[in-house]
């Protein structure tokens, strides 16, 4: 039942999508996490990545939902 959901030729359209939140995630952690020299948690940021990959399909804007989601 889920296997459709999931198929190779549906996630394919999905790439570009994922290529560019990818690009985004390793940017802000370049920035925040190794130039630092401490522990950083990636939790949060993984799963801003996440949300910004499934919202893209509802054409949520996304672009930047990892740098601005938690700014007060």
């Amino acid at each position: 039942m889920i296997t459709p959901s999931f198929h190779f030729n549906i996630l394919k359209d999905f790439l570009h999508i994922m290529n560019e939140a990818a690009d985004n995630l390793i940017d802000k952690l370049q920035r925040e996490a190794c130039d630092t020299g401490e522990v950083y948690d990636i939790f949060q940021d993984l799963t801003l990545s996440s949300l910004d990959i499934i919202c893209s399909k509802f054409y949520v804007p996304h672009k930047e939902v990892i740098e601005n989601f938690f700014k007060p």
